[in-house]
């Protein structure tokens, strides 16, 4: 009984320095994969970078200086080529009105379509 006693004893101790180097162990392990956890966490978020818009131009019609009674563009168009006497050029008109070269394009082509202006020679224009 007494070797039994001793061999439970020796079976104690050894499971004892059995528990001390799994916990030591284990303290290892959980040393390494706690910042591996740490890192695989944190994932930083990537801004997108936005371009400041610019400002558009603003696209407002403009008042013909010339003739500022006119209810339209075909009028102030009319009114100009009338004050112009024997005929006016088309870069004339674009500066006397201040409108666009399409509107005015636009404006001359009715007008010659209604018989109220005539073509004197390119790009020049009277009144029929």
């Amino acid at each position: 009984m007494a070797e039994t006693v001793k061999l439970l004893k020796n079976i104690a101790a050894d499971l004892k320095t059995i528990s001390k180097e799994i916990n030591a162990i284990a303290t290892q392990v959980g040393k390494v994969t706690k910042p591996q956890a740490k890192v695989t966490a944190k994932t930083k978020r990537v801004k997108k970078v936005v371009k400041a818009k610019t400002p558009k131009k603003s696209t407002a019609k403009k008042t013909p200086p010339s003739v500022k009674g006119s209810s339209s563009i075909v009028d102030s168009v009319l009114e100009v080529i009338r004050n112009a006497g024997g005929g006016i050029a088309h870069v004339a008109i674009l500066k006397k009105t201040g409108f666009g070269q399409r509107q005015v394009s636009n404006a001359v082509f009715k007008l010659k379509k209604q018989g109220k202006v005539k073509n004197v020679g390119r790009g020049v224009y009277a009144i029929a």
